[in-house]
């Protein structure tokens, strides 16, 4: 049995017209977004019966939805979920093999890979990035990617912060499918759910630390963005050096101040691309410890690759990854 907003949310499909099928509808959700699981004890020919099933639960008093989208991936299930402009983290998962109503919910999962894949074409040849790759990420871990050049991490990071999408499968970040969301809501969900942090630091040279910091802010139309700005500079202790452009920082500098810039719109995903790749290694073990502060103090969910055997040896978990696929998750 589910609520959403204060509603039980589980009812009795009746029989659909000409046929004798019945089954049940259930789901579960947040003020924000809901997820309805309904099952049939027959298959149906339409979904139709289901659909309007399910569409009832979400004319009840108080639903604060204003669009859904559905799905039919098995016989006889139909899975819907509503979106919002601030969708929660709430969502269920179908056990397609067993056709279970509800196999978990998974309410404290920020990222989701499920079962993707991603093919690429190389002079005219495809070549698999990443093979049926499963894995989720709740909020506030710290997880690190391990493995040789051309395994798929960066592959996997691309598709986590939405700038890439599976061939097969499906990535969700904050429970929204990336592949679900239009070009304004992909641009949408990268400002407002995920920061960057890249191995070549990729500031603006003609910009100083503090515009370095505040960009993504004022890309994102927000009124009065250097406030803001200066309290992250602050928080990788850097405010001194906010009027000073990237070519009179050391490397450790800039990638601190990319640090900032990744966490200045409060994101909830942090993607981090071999950030200690360009460090020598004392400074690249003060950026990870930096990371882990990330994780410890801002409650932000951390996804780095990298070789550094140093920087898993600090990670919540680590996944080590080979030929494209996950070999082993390691949880320290």
């Amino acid at each position: 049995m589910a609520y959403l907003n204060s509603h039980r949310v589980r009812e009795e499909i009746p029989p659909s017209p000409g046929t004798d099928s019945t089954g049940s509808v259930s789901g579960t959700g947040s003020f924000l977004q809901s997820t309805f699981c309904i099952r049939c004890d027959q298959a149906h020919k339409s979904p139709l019966p289901l659909f309007e099933a399910a569409a009832k639960l979400l004319r009840q008093p108080n639903s604060k939805r204003n669009s859904f989208r559905v799905a039919l991936p098995d016989p006889g299930i139909l899975i819907m979920r509503t979106h919002l402009k601030r969708p929660a983290s709430s969502m269920l998962r179908v056990n397609s093999e067993t056709h279970a109503s509800v196999l978990r919910e998974a309410n404290n999962c920020l990222l989701v890979l499920d079962k993707v894949t991603k093919d690429y074409v190389t002079d005219g040849e495809p070549v698999r990035a990443l093979h049926d790759v499963s894995l989720e990420v709740a909020t506030g871990q710290f997880l690190v990617l391990v493995g040789r050049s051309g395994c798929g991490k960066s592959t996997l990071l691309n598709l986590a912060g939405a700038m890439d999408f599976p061939t097969s499968g499906q990535v969700l970040v904050d429970g929204i499918s990336t592949n679900s969301l239009s070009d304004a809501g992909l641009t949408q969900l990268r400002r407002q759910k995920v920061g960057f942090i890249f191995q070549s630091f990729q500031l603006l040279h003609t910009l100083t630390v503090l515009e370095n910091v505040e960009l993504p802010l004022l890309l994102a139309g927000v009124a009065d963005a250097r406030p803001s700005a200066r309290q992250r500079l602050e928080w990788v202790e850097l405010a001194d050096l906010a009027d000073r452009y990237p070519h009179q920082l050391s490397g450790g500098q800039m990638q601190r101040v990319a640090i900032a810039r990744a966490l200045v719109h409060s994101p909830r995903l942090v993607l981090a691309d071999e950030p200690t790749g360009n460090l020598d290694t004392t400074t690249g073990a003060v950026i990870v410890e930096l990371l882990q502060r990330v994780v410890r103090e801002q409650k932000v969910t951390v996804l780095m690759a990298t070789h550094s055997v140093e920087a898993a040896a600090l990670a919540d978990i680590v996944v080590r990854m080979r030929d494209g696929h996950i070999e082993e998750l390691v949880q320290s």
